[in-house]
């Protein structure tokens, strides 16, 4: 008959392992492009502030560590400078560096808990803009290495 069409063995079992490994390789692709960027905002960092990789007495940590992504889904991952929430981290100094501080000048109020009569001018935080920065410049590159895994699981699905 002229409206059948029979699919057999070969091509059955191919859509099977793609259907089974796929997910797989998807986290896998967005791994690999999420290292990508992270690599290339830890860069940028070192490069615009030097001190980023030094270790402060008053932390735990570096403000390189605050470069990091969430766990990796199908679908999606997020890479963020916004540091960790932990005990004793000094991560969280990193989104100022990247956008400035909000008002431009800072001023402190009080000191050791004791309100002060006069304000004290403490400075201002420029816009470093590292990560915008990376993003812009590594985007292609990200796009290219999630498409080579993704690649790379489709010559091991014609070989199954």
């Amino acid at each position: 008959m002229a409206n059948e069409v029979q699919i057999s063995g070969d091509i059955l079992r191919g859509i099977g392992w793609l259907e089974s490994e796929a997910p797989r390789y998807f986290k896998r692709a967005l791994t690999r492009g999420a290292i990508v960027l992270k690599d290339r905002t830890r860069q940028n960092l070192q490069s615009v502030l030097p001190a980023s990789s030094n270790h402060n007495p008053k932390y735990n940590d570096t403000l390189q560590d605050a470069i990091r992504n969430s766990k990796v889904s199908i679908d999606h991952v997020t890479v963020h400078i916004l540091g960790t929430r932990n005990s004793g981290s000094g991560t969280y100094r990193t989104r100022f560096f990247e956008g400035g501080t909000k008002s431009g000048t800072r001023y402190q109020k009080t000191r050791n808990g004791k309100r002060l009569k006069k304000k004290r001018y403490v400075g201002r935080l420029n816009a470093l803009g590292f990560f915008s920065s990376a993003i812009s410049s590594s985007g292609s590159e990200v796009i290219n290495t999630m498409q080579q895994t993704i690649n790379e699981m489709l010559d091991e699905a014609n070989k199954q």
